[in-house]
């Protein structure tokens, strides 16, 4: 495979060198190939994820690496046997690149992959002034293009929707159902709106104010400080002692798993949305809720090709208003501040702009 003649670009890259050591830094881009894109990042979202990488690094991710696979941006160079894209396509790029040949892609499961790769693990990610995207992304991974009228900060909310969406299609809330969240940070908000979409009463438990006040100026029809209140018999309060058909744990909490079940109802369906740090190895639950309110117990991660999709929909109809979701827009220069805004729960969604601070 021969290489393009790349004019070459020189620009900032956090890069994560160990454990909360992220240093900002200028580097040239790598010359591109036959089948590589460079992507002029316009913006990034920082995950939860992002958080726990930077603070305790992560079996997948090799320093020194960029972070960052909440990802929005424009094409400003092609490899010359690219076909499908042009300089000045505006794209978001799903962070997973799946083998495309196990059973898992062949049936459009691309989150099981088990040979998957992703941007900010085994690849550079997002939080640069530019991103290269390899062969492999090009030839198995997703990029899509979007309406120049959706801007990158909003665009980069398709990743942890489409996230979302597959969580939402496990335990599909239904009309009239009560559905608790438990948790009411991004991804609590977004299970949130989708769920209030799909006709379901919506409660929403969670231990910071400013989240439940945001909650409820989105619509949840009941909000529970589970600082203040128990949020178990708040839960059956609210619902006449019934318990609630679907309920989402959207925080890494033992305890919240194990409330989960108690406020599920009869027939109920809980969703482990959020997984639990490594070091939980043993996870004590009540199985006999489990066995006598005949109770239904799922698990979801990540998300498939056709979900990322449909989240590009969503955001781009604006119905609902996921962009409503974004507290806070930081410069790539002031990521360390990103971090601490997630880290500490002073926001919903930050999204790090490759814009300068002087530039807001």
């Amino acid at each position: 495979m021969g290489t393009h003649n790349s004019q070459g670009k020189s620009g900032r890259a956090a890069v994560f060198h160990g454990p909360s050591d992220l240093r900002l830094v200028n580097r040239p881009t790598s010359a591109l190939e036959d089948f590589d894109l460079l992507l002029k990042v316009g913006a990034c979202g920082v995950c939860g994820t992002d958080v726990r990488v930077f603070r305790q690094g992560h079996r997948r991710v090799n320093p020194p690496r960029v972070l960052g696979h909440e990802i929005s941006g424009e094409i400003v160079e092609v490899g010359s046997s690219i076909d499908r894209f042009k300089i000045g396509d505006q794209v978001i790029v799903a962070p997973g690149i799946p083998c495309g040949r196990c059973k898992w892609c062949m049936s459009g499961e691309q989150n099981l992959c088990e040979e998957k790769i992703a941007f900010a693990y085994e690849l550079d990610g997002g939080f640069a002034d530019y991103m290269l995207i390899k062969h492999p992304a090009y030839v198995n991974g997703l990029i899509l293009k979007h309406d120049s009228t959706l801007t990158h900060e909003a665009a980069t909310l398709v990743e942890p929707l489409s996230c979302v969406l597959h969580g939402q299609r496990r335990i599909n809330p239904t009309t009239n159902e009560n559905t608790v969240i438990i948790g009411a940070g991004p991804i609590g908000a977004m299970h949130m709106l989708l769920s209030k979409k799909a006709g379901a009463r919506t409660i929403v438990s969670e231990k910071f104010p400013d989240r439940l006040d945001l909650m409820r100026h989105l619509g949840a029809d009941e909000l529970i400080n589970s600082q203040e209140e128990d949020p178990v018999k708040r839960v059956r309060e609210i619902t006449g002692n019934r318990g609630a058909e679907v309920v989402i744990v959207c925080a890494s909490s033992l305890v919240c798993q194990q409330q989960a079940l108690r406020m599920a109802s009869k027939k109920g369906r809980v969703l482990f949305f959020a997984g639990l740090p490594p070091s939980v190895t043993e996870v004590p639950l009540e199985t006999n809720l489990i066995h006598y309110r005949d109770l239904t117990i799922l698990g979801s991660f990540e998300a498939s090709f056709k979900d990322f999709e449909d989240a590009l929909r969503i955001v781009t109809s604006g119905k609902p208003n996921m962009k409503a979701l974004i507290t806070h827009r930081i410069p790539l220069d002031g990521i360390l501040e990103a971090i601490h805004l997630v880290e500490t729960g002073k926001a919903i969604k930050v999204v790090v702009t490759t814009r300068n601070a002087n530039a807001y």
